[in-house]
């Protein structure tokens, strides 16, 4: 049974909104947005999708403490992720009216389609107790990439970050680390972070996250790969990359910390 504060994101949302690229206030108030319309009677993605006339008006206060900063008297979520949102890949419509106190919205038509799970479609039951407390964009979408996978038997993902001419993993590294080292203290969990690196130009193109509940599901020789460079390990909320005589003498544990 689902928690008072959380709301059933699918797949495809969690894709679209990582594909839109947003900031932290952004993210926080896409969140509180689904999360309202969710909690409302008589309001449902469905009908969003289906008219797009039909707009959706909220106190902004209530955004905040859905997803707002806690103990923030401050309205600076609603103003920047307002800002963040303009380019319409998320909300097709979003205006803050004149008093500052009201927020009118609506999800993208695609948006609003893809919440709508599909039969056997993977999805996150979101927290927005969780979200209101992650303090930058990559511990939002570190944190729903676990939720979507946790109850899996061996929970694993794809970082949701792709290499670009300005930040290569080197540049992007150090605040998708802490995200890790966060989440897995708030959610008790240690994680492995493993870089794949293209041979051609020794440059990570991307990075596979495998998570370790308190009980491991994993069997010796599958959490660990073979060889690689830049393993790194999160355990107890605390980061280390791996040697590769590390990596092998780790290469049939069943948890990061121990055989």
């Amino acid at each position: 049974m689902s928690k008072p504060s959380e709301f059933l994101c699918t797949e495809r949302c969690i894709q679209h909104i990582e594909d839109a690229n947003l900031s932290l206030y952004a993210l926080r108030l896409v969140h509180g947005c689904h999360f309202l319309v969710d909690q409302t009677p008589g309001l449902s993605m469905q009908n969003m999708a289906l008219h797009a006339d039909r707009h959706y008006t909220v106190r902004c206060q209530t955004l905040l403490e859905a997803t707002g900063t806690p103990n923030a008297n401050d309205f600076d979520m609603i103003r920047e992720g307002i800002k963040g949102l303009q380019n319409g890949k998320v909300l097709s419509h979003l205006t803050l009216h004149e008093s500052g106190r009201k927020l009118t919205f609506h999800f993208q038509k695609n948006y609003a389609t893809n919440a709508n799970r599909a039969k056997s479609e993977k999805f996150a039951m979101v927290d927005v107790d969780e979200v209101r407390t992650l303090r930058t964009r990559e511990q939002i979408m570190f944190y729903t990439r676990c939720a979507m996978v946790l109850k899996s038997q061996f929970p694993m993902f794809w970082l949701p970050w792709k290499p670009s001419e300005e930040k290569r993993w080197v540049e992007a590294k150090k605040p998708w680390m802490a995200a890790a080292r966060r989440i897995g203290e708030r959610l008790g969990l240690d994680c492995i972070l493993v870089p794949e690196v293209c041979v051609e130009t020794d440059e990570v193109t991307r990075v596979k996250v495998k998570l370790v509940k308190k009980v491991s599901q994993w069997s010796p020789g599958k959490l660990f790969p073979r060889d690689g460079q830049g393993v790194v390990v999160v355990i107890d909320g605390k980061s280390a990359t791996l040697s590769r005589s590390e990596l092998r003498r780790r290469r049939d544990w069943r948890r990061p910390d121990r055989p």
